[in-house]
């Protein structure tokens, strides 16, 4: 998600500061919005990453293909 410049939580429908009094509701929809933007760019990247254990190794590909 770094690598990709996506804000953590971006597909998220709640967080409990929407629920504050001094919420500023048009700058949350401000943020969101530019983070959407940001998060539609297409990186060009290779992730690579070890392990000692084979079953970490097979799980982790799975969830990569599986996540597209």
């Amino acid at each position: 998600m770094i690598a990709a410049d996506r804000a953590p939580g971006l597909m998220r429908d709640y967080f409990g500061f929407l629920g504050w009094r001094r919420h500023d509701a048009p700058l949350w929809q401000r943020l969101l919005a530019e983070a959407g933007q940001r998060a539609l760019a297409q990186i060009d990247s290779t992730v690579r990453g070890t392990d000692a254990d084979q079953r970490a190794i097979a799980a982790s590909s799975a969830n990569a293909q599986r996540a597209g």
